[in-house]
């Protein structure tokens, strides 16, 4: 976690969990509809397309020091680490 975002999570990630990140969405868009399909990657530039509750329009984020900072508005919420399967940046 990198701090807070209108009154969110912010998050830093690495280029790897930004590529999974935006697999996990394109998945969802594919499962739930086109419309959905919010989130791009080009292997630099993060592309959000921010819903209209947040204010709508196109956020680009780049890295700074390797790690992309993200938060979007979304319910992030604190997982118990047993529960996952694997733990970024744990063996």
């Amino acid at each position: 976690m990198a701090g807070w975002w209108n009154g969110s999570f912010e998050l830093a990630l690495d280029y790897e969990a930004v590529i999974a990140l935006t697999q996990t969405f394109d998945a969802m868009a594919s499962y739930v509809g086109g419309d959905w399909r919010t989130v791009g990657f080009d292997g630099h530039t993060l592309t959000i397309a921010r819903p209209v509750s947040l204010g709508g329009g196109v956020h680009l984020v780049e890295p700074t020091g390797g790690r992309y900072r993200i938060g979007w508005g979304l319910p992030w919420l604190p997982v118990d680490p047993s529960r996952c399967d694997h733990v970024f940046g744990q063996p």
